[in-house]
C-alpha cells in the first residue's frame, strides 16, 4: 500500500462522497491513489481534457474557471473546504471536463484516485451504489450552490429585478 492510499484510507471517514461506506470498502474500491502538490497558478486539470478520476481538496485553494464562447476566462467557484471533492461530473458521465481548474495558492494538495469498477458485483453491489449516490448528492448541493449564486448576481447586476421575486 503507499503512503497516499494509507492517508485516504485514515481520512475516508471524513469525505462526504465516502459517506456512509466501510474503511475496508473504500481501501478496495479505490486505486491510483496519488497526493499531488501544486504551485500557485498550476493547473490541476483543463476544460476538454478527459481525466477518469476523482479528486480531493487536502489543503490550499483551487479556482473553478469556464472559458466562454467569446474566449473570455470566466471565474465559476472556488475549492477552498478542505476534504471537498471534485471531477465528479466528468467520471460519472465518462466525458471531458467541463472546466479548467487552477490552484491559486502554492502548496495545494490534492489527492486524485480512480474508482476500480470491475470488482466483484455480487460482493460490492451496494458499496457502489452508496458511492453513485454520494457523487450525485456532491453534484446536486454544487448546482443548488452555483443556481443561487447566479441569480444573486443577475440581482445585483439589475438583469433580472426584484419584482420579479416573491416573499
Amino acid at each position: 500500500m503507499t503512503p497516499a492510499s494509507e492517508k485516504l484510507e485514515q481520512i475516508c471517514t471524513h469525505i462526504s462522497i465516502f459517506h456512509n461506506l466501510r474503511v475496508l470498502e473504500v481501501k478496495h474500491m479505490v486505486k491510483n491513489v496519488q497526493f499531488v502538490r501544486f504551485k500557485n497558478s498550476e493547473v490541476l486539470f483543463t476544460q476538454g481534457s478527459q481525466k477518469r478520476q476523482l479528486f480531493v481538496l487536502v489543503s490550499g485553494k483551487i479556482v473553478v474557471e469556464l472559458k466562454n464562447s467569446f474566449n473570455e476566462i470566466c471565474e465559476l467557484a472556488t475549492f477552498s473546504k478542505p476534504l471537498e471533492s471534485f471531477g465528479e461530473a466528468a467520471y460519472l458521465t465518462h466525458s471531458n471536463h467541463s472546466t479548467t481548474l487552477r490552484a491559486t495558492e502554492d502548496a495545494t494538495t490534492v489527492i486524485s484516485f480512480e474508482i476500480d469498477e470491475n470488482l466483484d458485483a455480487n460482493v460490492y453491489c451496494k458499496a457502489y451504489a452508496q458511492l453513485y449516490k454520494n457523487l450525485a448528492i456532491s453534484l446536486a448541493y454544487r448546482l443548488r450552490e452555483s443556481n443561487s449564486h447566479c441569480f444573486d448576481e443577475r440581482v445585483k447586476k439589475r438583469e433580472i429585478g426584484r419584482a420579479s421575486c416573491r416573499e
